[in-house]
Parts: structure tokens; sequence; C-alpha cells
């Protein structure tokens, strides 16, 4: 299990444990060792299921795992790495793992909202579809949150279109089939 993936597990994890207000600390903890494998288990491996314990647990395991920084970090990178889309359909793609990442960049309070991002995202958009979107916007300058919107309607008006052929193609069928019998 990857990093983000383990930590966005864990912290949902601790979450839904410490929510369980009808529960108490040992059955909270033998709940969270049901939930956990590899190496996690492994570092709680030497603790009784006491109530004691759990409170123990839970510092292990963010002693060990929660490196915050490490999370922030791995969110930059990976959004420095995401490609750029060479069409509509990975544009979508790349919107969608942008979005994950600036949602989870938003949550460890991170302002999402700074000029290097739009520079990210604009980096991800293929070059025609770039100058579309430059042209509507009348080249206003773009903030993280109209740049979004303006990749968010464009991808929903690409769907429409291609909708709309769909269903022209498929009438044209119809009539070509119904002129031929």
């Amino acid at each position: 299990m990857e990093w983000l993936e383990f930590y966005g597990l864990f912290d949902s994890m601790i979450s839904v444990i410490n929510s369980q207000n009808g529960l108490d600390d040992i059955m909270k903890f033998a709940y969270l060792r049901t939930k956990l494998e590899d190496e996690p288990a492994r570092l709680l491996a030497g603790l009784s299921v006491t109530s004691a314990n759990f409170a123990v647990a839970i510092e292990m395991l963010k002693e060990e795992y929660e490196d915050l920084e490490a999370v922030i970090d791995i969110h930059y990178s990976e959004l420095i790495a995401i490609p750029r889309a060479k069409n509509v359909m990975e544009l979508k793609s790349n919107y969608h793992k942008i979005e994950g990442h600036l949602r989870c960049l938003d949550s460890l309070k991170m302002d999402t909202n700074h000029r290097i991002f739009v520079t990210i995202i604009k980096s991800k958009i293929p070059p025609q579809i770039l100058a579309t979107l430059n042209f509507r916007n009348d080249n206003q300058p773009w903030t993280v949150s109209s740049l979004k919107s303006s990749i968010k309607t464009y991808i929903l008006a690409y769907r429409e279109v291609i909708e709309i052929e769909r269903i022209t193609w498929n009438l044209s069928r119809k009539r070509c089939k119904k002129s031929m019998d």
C-alpha cells in the first residue's frame, strides 16, 4: 500500500473509531488491530489489548506514519508529475487528479489558491484546449477556481457534443436501415 493511500485510510480509520461513542477503548483497540496489516500491524504486535494501550497504539501509529510534511510533499510531487493531457479524456482524468490533490492540500491547511497552482494546472492542459480556454477567458489572469471551473465546463461541453454526435449517428443509421427495407 502506498504512503498516501495508507495515510488516508489511517486518518479515516482513526476518525471512525473515535466517533464510536458506544465503544470503550478496549473495543476500539480490538477493532483497530483487525484493520491493520503488514508493517502497521507488526508495529502494534507487542501491545496487549487494554484500554490504556489504545491511546499508546494511536500515538505509536501517529509517530510512525503521521508525517504531514511528507504527505504535503507527496501531493506537490504528484501534482507536478501529472503529464500534460493529449486529449479531452486525458484532461478529464488530469482534472480529477488535480482536484483530488488540491482538496487534500486544502484539508492539510495549505493555500491552494496560490498562483503557482495556476501554472501547474495550465501545464497539464493540451495546448489547443488551453488556447480555447484563454480565448474564452478573454486572456484575463486566471485564478485556480476560475481555471478549474473553465476546465470542468469545457469537459461537460465536450461530453454534450459527443452525446449529440452519438444520437445523430444512431438516427442516421436507423434512417438508412429503414430506407433499405
